[in-house]
């Protein structure tokens, strides 16, 4: 793995127009939970324009993913945490003369940016380029911005939980991306509003950039947002909520139901089969936050620190092509235009599935749920969305022509405009079955069909790209159920960390606790300000009482000299 390695040979800071912290003129980024980050895209868009290959993210401290699991514990339980964990990165200098804060970040600190490439000749103009900066940022008022930059082979890295085993055929991954920063992901009339999935053609496309072996034939299914390492699909959309209890949920399918008395007759019993269970039971909804994006103002973008999972399918060499780049090149960067921030994630090899002999799934009446968009061609060759043309298609990939019939359907239509996700698509709108749809099938003879051909499959076009993902199941009469309504989990996968990441998370953990008991003990100074500023010396005053209490519940290992130093300084503060 490639990564920008960038070492602070003096303070560091930029024009304050990411955090808009008031009286600051000069400032740090800093991501959600309060970790300070270079933002490459000010000092590197313009050299690195010409390599098209080329994708950079943010740079961040050595050892980040050691980092954020301790960070997101304080900025939870510790009021001011991310104030605290910023602290430990940087510093305020105040410009008395001209009335404003500069914060920077202290020197001799080492960020990494992640690279990702598909030309070694554009990788050594980078090397080249990297060696030509040695400042960034703003100078002046003893602010320098000098760094060291340089590309760097990454030797360390995590073990696999599953690792590739010989004499065995693959057939299909499935993968987990932890997002790293807001992802914004729109159609073309879409003005604020954000897909709340990751789409898999996005994913694809961004492997292909530095996978130049990767088959034509791979699909990538879209990314869900996970819960417990399992991806949750689509809720779909003949279900509705009984107004009464809202913690209940109807089936609309099923028939010989009467609405009007059901209230009093909730069944536990499974709609669908236990497999599809967990993913109805629990309705979740990805956290969305509001984004500044050039040329658009502010749109919607998916908020970072959320798992989204999805599935690989293909042969034998790409899954293993794709497993062993995922080792080496974990970080996915779905683009830095100039001026903006790329969105970038973190992935991970969750489970990797042998070929096996199909066992048949057999049923009389089973639904059919449409997992993704699926875009279907009627037999005149135009897009179509009438409940025939799929039937039809079911028809052909079960093999039984003439033998089924659609007894129910809840659909919707989307407009698709290209199969490339990502920004000015162009292309002609053709109308799709939205996700969601579901279709209620029955064979005509009352002799069942096998499902295995349509339990994980994909039909019509655009399959490559995640489009056309279907499953099936077969259907119950029940159709009431428990649902709970939860709150996506952030930062809910543990993911595995080198030896040295995890190290740096706990000397975070080390300096956080520093910092809040610092800020402790200057208030104590401020407490005493009074009596110092009346003439009473600053060592006569310290509450060694008060330092002992601090020091037991926030830093046990801290000791007495430098708690006695933090107080006194503060208070030497106030006659400067």
């Amino acid at each position: 793995m490639k990564e920008i390695h960038i070492i602070l040979k003096g303070h560091v800071t930029f024009e304050n127009r990411f955090n808009r912290s008031a009286g600051y003129r000069y400032d740090i980024p800093t991501d959600e939970l309060g970790i300070p980050y270079l933002p490459c895209e000010l000092f590197l868009p313009d050299k690195i324009k010409e390599l098209p290959s080329v994708q950079i993210g943010r740079a961040r401290p050595a050892g980040y993913l050691g980092m954020i699991q301790e960070a997101q514990k304080y900025t939870e339980h510790v009021q001011r945490g991310k104030e605290y964990i910023r602290s430990c990165f940087t510093e305020d200098l105040l410009d008395r003369k001209e009335g404003y804060r500069v914060r920077y970040l202290k020197e001799g600190q080492v960020f990494s940016a992640p690279v990702t490439y598909a030309s070694l000749s554009d990788l050594a103009a980078l090397k080249e380029i990297l060696g030509s900066i040695t400042q960034i940022g703003e100078t002046g008022g003893g602010i320098t911005g000098e760094a060291v930059l340089s590309l760097k082979d990454v030797a360390e890295v995590v073990k696999r939980k599953e690792p590739l085993r010989p004499g065995c055929t693959y057939r299909a991954l499935d993968y987990s991306i932890l997002l790293l920063t807001p992802t914004t992901i729109q159609g073309l009339y879409q003005d604020a509003e954000s897909y709340c999935y990751i789409p898999g053609g996005l994913i694809r496309q961004t492997i292909r950039k530095w996978l130049s072996g990767l088959d034509e034939d791979v699909i990538c299914t879209n990314a869900y947002l996970s819960r417990n390492g399992e991806r949750l699909l689509p809720v779909p959309l003949c279900i509705s909520y009984v107004k009464l209890e809202k913690e209940q949920i109807r089936y609309r399918l099923s028939p010989g139901k009467d609405p009007s008395v059901v209230e009093q007759d909730v069944s536990f019993s499974d709609t669908f089969t236990d497999c599809f269970e967990m993913h109805t039971m629990t309705c979740v909804k990805p956290e969305m936050e509001r984004v500044a994006v050039s040329g658009k103002g502010a749109v919607d973008a998916i908020a970072p620190g959320q798992v989204f999972s999805g599935r690989f399918y293909g042969s034998d060499k790409v899954i293993r092509m794709i497993a062993e780049n995922a080792k080496d090149n974990p970080y996915l960067i779905f683009g830095m235009a100039e001026d903006e921030e790329p969105d970038e994630a973190f992935l991970t090899v969750d489970r990797l599935y042998e070929e096996e002999a199909p066992t048949e799934s057999l049923a009389c009446s089973f639904d059919v749920a449409c997992i993704s968009d699926t875009f279907l061609i009627n037999e005149e060759g135009m897009p179509g969305i009438e409940g025939g043309v799929f039937l039809k298609e079911l028809e052909r990939r079960l093999d039984a022509p003439g033998r089924l019939e659609m007894v129910g359907r809840y659909t919707d239509v989307v407009m698709d405009y290209s199969d490339y996700y990502g920004w000015h698509r162009t292309g002609p709108g053709v109308r799709c079955l939205k996700m969601g749809s579901v279709f209620r099938i029955r064979t005509k003879d009352g002799a069942p069909v096998d499902l295995t051909p349509v339990l994980n499959t994909f039909i019509g076009e655009r399959t490559l790209n995640g489009c056309g993902e279907i499953m099936a199941y077969p259907a119950k009469d029940q159709y009431y159920r428990m649902a709970r309504y939860e709150a996506p989990e952030k930062y809910e996968k543990s993911y595995p960390l080198t030896f040295r990441n995890a190290q740096i998370g706990a000397r975070l953990r080390i300096a956080f606790m520093a910092a809040v008991l610092k800020n402790r003990v200057c208030g104590l100074a401020l407490a005493d300000r009074e009596e110092y500023l009346a003439g009473r010396d600053a060592y006569s005053l310290v509450p060694m009482d008060l330092l002992s209490a601090l020091k037991e519940n926030n830093d046990p290992g801290m000791d007495f000299e430098t708690m006695i130093k933090w107080y006194v300084e503060e208070l030497e503060k106030l006659k400067q």
